[in-house]
């Protein structure tokens, strides 16, 4: 799943890359799972930023296996 997290988020934006690289998260989280919290913390800063942190391929879809109080879902 945060792979998959990974892979949507638009890194070479500030708000999304300013505490590290896609490659810098998924090298954290492979090699310590206790690693997931700070992920945790990380996605939920994004998300409360104004600015849009997909790519522009996903922006209209969901990641369905998260709250929907932590991704609101453009239709």
């Amino acid at each position: 799943m945060v792979d998959e997290v990974l892979f949507r988020l638009d890194f070479r934006k500030r708000v999304v890359n300013y505490l590290g690289s896609r490659e810098h998260w998924r090298t954290m989280v492979n090699e310590c799972w206790m690693e997931i919290f700070n992920f945790s913390q990380f996605y939920k800063g994004v998300m409360q930023n104004k600015q849009i942190p997909w790519k522009p391929t996903y922006m209209s879809e969901c990641i369905v296996d998260f709250k929907t109080d932590m991704e609101p879902c453009v239709v």
